[in-house]
C-alpha cells in the first residue's frame, strides 16, 4: 500500500505577527499606541533618525516605524537614545497591564522598556529575525502618556523595525479558595453555576469532599484510592471580583477536562486530552469573563489511563520574547545527532522571508542537505487525504455522515472492546455505525494500525488493508472517544478510490498535485529526486 508522500521542506513556519492578538486577562479592550507621533530623544554625542515611510512590513502585513541608530557617545547608557511613543490611556498606579509588539533589528542587542516614569526598566533581548515581545507589569506609581523605548544598548549601526504596540489594563488573577469542593465519580449536573452539597452518581448520591491544592495540584486518584480510565470528578471553587471583566488562569489535567465559569463552559480538552505530561499551570492559559461580586468556577476532570489529577495556578508572567526563527534549535538537534538535517522555510503574508537548509542529506557521505531536498512527510499526508475527501463532499458524491458500510460492506457489525485487562478481554457487538466523519476525526474506534501493518506499511493495497481492519475489534463504540488512528485515514483513502473510480495515488496526483504545480510532491520519487 504505497501511501508515503515525499515533499520539499520539513519545517514550514507561518509567521503570524501578534501585534493585534495579545492574550491576557483584561478588563479593557486592546489599545494601540500611536507610532505616527513617536519622537526620538538623543543625548549629546548620540545620533539616530526615524523613517516613517519604510516599505518593509511586519510578517502579518502591518506598517512599521524604522529607527536608525548611527552613533553613540562613549560610555553610553540605554537612555541615550529613547523613542517616546504616545499612549492613548495614562498608566495608573497599582494597576496591572499587558504590552506587546512585533519587532526586528539588524543586530542582536538589548531594548529597555519603561511603561511608566517611576516603574523600573524592563530589559529584553532583540534578535535579527522578527519576534514578539510581551510585557506584563504592575505600575508602581502614576505614569505619563508615553511609553519610553530605550535603544542605547542596541549598538551601532543598528536599524530597528517596530510594528504596532498594543496594551491594555488587566484584572488581577482570581484569588481562589485553597480548599476545593470535590465530587468523585459524579454525574455532571444540569447546572454548574452554584456549589452543591451533593451530586448524583450511577451508584447514588455523592457527598462533597473538601480538599486543598498541594503544590498547585489536586491528586484525585489519591482521594479516590484507585484510578480507572475516564473516571469523572466535578470540582468547584469560588472567588470575588471587584469589577466585571476578563481574568486569566493556568490549568492542566490528567487527562481530559472542561472548565465552567458561572455555569458557562469556557474551555475544554475533551477532544485532545491535556497534550503534555508537564502538568503545570502554563499547560493551558485560559481567559474567561467574570462578573462583579462572587463567581463560581467548576471543572470536570476525566482520568487518564494511569493518572487522575487537576493543576491550577497563575501562569508565568513578566517580560518574554519569542524569536521567530529556529536556527539555534535546529543546529543543536543536528549537533546532538537527534536529526541529520532539516529545511526551514518562513513564509510571510506575501513573500518567502527565509528558505534555508541545515545538516546533511546523507550522514555517511556528508552530502549537504539542499533547500529543495525531498522528505517523507509521514502523517502530514493525513490533512491532504482529508482535503481530497472534502473535494468529493463539495461535489455531492459523498457525505460526511454516510456510514462507511455504504462503501465497504465489511465495515459493519464489528466487535467492540467492552472491558479488558492484561489477561482477558470481553467484547460486544457494535451499536453505532462508523461514519466517514468518525474516520476523519479519529473517533471511529479503529486501532492505530492493523497487526499486518506493524512491520510494513506498504505491504498491502488499500483494498486489502481495509479488509484486514475488520479482523480486530474496535477499541470503543464509534463517536464516544478520540484515539489517533492510521486505520481511519487509510479507510478514507479507500473510500476516495471507490467513489472516484481512481487509485488514491492517482486521485491526489491529478486533482491536487498537478493543478497546483506541486512537481516535487509525489508517492514515487524518481532517481534524480
Amino acid at each position: 500500500m504505497k501511501r508515503i508522500i515525499w515533499c520539499q521542506a520539513v519545517c514550514l513556519l507561518m509567521l503570524l505577527g501578534t501585534g493585534h492578538t495579545a492574550v491576557a486577562e483584561s478588563a479593557n479592550a486592546l489599545v494601540y499606541a500611536n507610532l505616527a507621533d513617536a519622537k526620538l530623544h538623543t543625548s549629546p554625542g548620540s545620533k539616530a533618525s526615524i523613517n516613517r515611510h519604510s516599505a518593509i512590513k511586519t510578517p502579518d502585513g502591518q506598517n512599521i516605524l524604522e529607527v536608525i541608530c548611527t552613533e553613540f557617545q562613549p560610555g553610553s547608557t540605554a537612555k541615550d537614545i529613547q523613542l517616546h511613543v504616545p499612549l492613548d490611556e495614562r498608566i495608573k498606579a497599582g494597576h496591572r497591564y499587558e504590552l506587546n509588539f512585533t519587532c526586528q533589528a539588524s543586530n542582536t542587542g538589548t531594548l529597555s522598556l519603561a511603561p511608566s516614569t517611576s516603574s523600573p526598566d524592563f530589559e529584553t533581548k532583540i534578535y535579527k529575525g522578527w519576534q514578539t515581545v510581551k510585557l506584563i507589569f504592575t505600575a508602581s506609581a502614576e505614569g505619563s502618556n508615553n511609553l519610553s523605548i530605550k535603544l542605547g544598548k542596541l549598538g551601532v549601526p543598528t536599524t530597528l523595525h517596530l510594528g504596532s504596540i498594543a496594551y491594555r489594563q488587566l484584572v488581577q488573577s482570581p484569588q481562589l479558595q485553597n480548599q476545593w469542593s470535590v465530587f468523585l465519580h459524579a454525574t455532571t449536573p444540569s447546572s454548574l453555576a452554584k456549589i452543591p452539597d451533593q451530586l448524583d452518581s450511577p451508584n447514588g448520591k455523592v457527598q462533597r469532599i473538601n480538599a486543598p491544592l498541594i503544590n498547585q495540584a489536586l491528586d484525585l486518584g489519591q482521594l479516590a484510592g484507585s484510578v480507572k480510565e475516564r473516571n469523572t470528578a466535578i470540582l468547584f471553587n469560588s472567588f470575588q471580583s471587584d469589577q466585571a471583566g476578563t481574568m486569566r488562569l493556568g490549568v492542566s489535567a490528567d487527562w481530559w477536562m472542561e472548565l465552567y465559569v458561572n455555569g458557562k463552559k469556557e474551555f475544554d480538552t475533551m477532544d485532545r486530552g491535556n497534550g503534555t505530561n508537564r502538568y503545570i499551570p502554563d499547560d493551558h492559559v485560559v481567559n474567561f469573563p467574570v462578573k462583579a461580586g462572587e463567581n463560581v468556577l467548576a471543572v470536570k476532570v476525566l482520568s487518564g489511563s494511569a493518572g487522575w489529577r487537576f493543576v491550577c495556578g497563575e501562569p508565568s508572567v513578566g517580560i518574554s520574547t519569542t524569536p521567530l526563527n529556529l536556527q539555534a534549535g535546529i543546529s543543536k538537534a543536528i549537533d546532538q545527532q537527534t536529526i541529520a538535517g532539516a529545511t526551514m522555510i518562513a513564509v510571510g503574508k506575501d513573500q518567502i522571508i527565509s528558505n534555508e537548509s541545515y545538516g546533511y542529506a546523507d550522514l555517511q557521505t556528508k552530502q549537504p542537505l539542499q533547500s529543495d531536498a525531498l522528505f517523507w512527510i509521514a502523517s502530514m499526508s493525513k490533512p491532504i487525504t482529508g482535503f481530497a475527501f472534502m473535494m468529493l463532499v463539495d461535489e455531492g458524491k459523498v457525505s460526511l455522515d454516510d456510514p462507511v458500510s455504504k462503501y465497504i460492506p465489511q465495515m459493519n457489525h464489528l466487535w467492540v472492546v467492552k472491558e479488558k485487562d492484561d489477561a482477558t478481554m470481553s467484547l460486544t457487538r457494535q451499536k453505532t455505525p462508523i461514519t466517514l466523519r468518525h474516520l476523519l476525526s479519529h473517533t471511529s474506534g479503529l486501532p492505530f494500525l492493523s497487526p499486518l501493518q506493524w512491520h510494513d506499511l506498504s505491504g498491502l493495497s488499500l483494498e486489502n488493508a481495509v479488509i484486514s481492519f475488520t479482523m480486530n475489534p474496535l477499541q470503543f463504540e464509534p463517536g464516544t472517544k478520540y484515539s489517533y488512528s492510521n486505520q481511519g485515514i487509510d479507510t478514507v483513502g479507500r473510500v476516495i478510490e471507490i467513489v472516484s473510480g481512481m487509485s488514491y495515488e492517482a486521485f491526489l496526483q491529478t486533482r491536487i498535485f498537478d493543478p497546483l504545480g506541486m512537481k516535487d510532491t509525489t508517492f514515487f520519487p524518481t532517481k534524480e529526486q
